[in-house]
């Protein structure tokens, strides 16, 4: 990625030119925006290239080059564990493994990762919810779904599913997944009680 120039808009008008948009080099394979507790937001953009970067559209400012070679960043998702740890999910690809990392979304400090060999691509990070409204990570790494709870990084769930997965998404307690066996709903209670 590079530094570019973006434009704010709406019909029939140019609102704001901000400078140091972040523009891709290569493809970019994910694009997602994270909302903080104080209302401001940031924007965070993965290439095919291995950048990843997290930036502030307020300002145009990059906020944190999260950018690992040989990786490719191919799925972002944002959630908050508290009022004070807004939190990014990444999920990432390289020759031989995978891994999903936590990072702070206000400043981009790696705050934890998991690593997998030989198990598939670890892809669909979002975010979904316990039954007593807690925040948990959920990602594709082949046909499993891993459920992650950021305030304990050990805490970890396999769910091995009975189609093969394409995609998952997430609403409120319940995870969806698309494969070549149809669709697969799933309600999330307390996995790790």
């Amino acid at each position: 990625m590079s530094v570019g120039r973006g434009q704010g808009w709406r019909r029939g008008s140019a609102l704001a030119e901000v400078s140091g948009a972040p523009t891709a080099d290569g493809p970019v394979l994910s694009l997602h925006f994270a909302q903080l507790p104080d209302a401001t937001t940031r924007l965070a953009a993965g290439s095919r290239n291995g950048s990843l970067l997290l930036w502030d559209p307020g300002t145009g400012r990059t906020v944190a080059d999260l950018s690992r070679e040989e990786e490719w960043a191919n799925g972002l998702a944002s959630l908050t564990t508290a009022a004070d740890e807004p939190v990014l999910t990444t999920t990432h690809v390289f020759p031989g493994g995978a891994a999903l990392r936590v990072w702070d979304a206000r400043t981009g400090f790696l705050r934890h990762k998991h690593t997998y060999s030989g198990e598939g691509e670890a892809r669909c990070p979002c975010t979904v919810r316990d039954r007593h409204g807690r925040a948990l990570t959920a990602h594709l790494l082949g046909d499993t779904v891993i459920l992650h709870a950021p305030s304990a990084p050990e805490s970890r769930v396999r769910l091995p599913l009975p189609v093969g997965a394409g995609l998952l998404v997430a609403r409120d307690t319940s995870l969806y997944v698309a494969g070549a066996g149809g669709f697969l709903s799933l309600t999330v209670a307390e996995p790790f009680s």
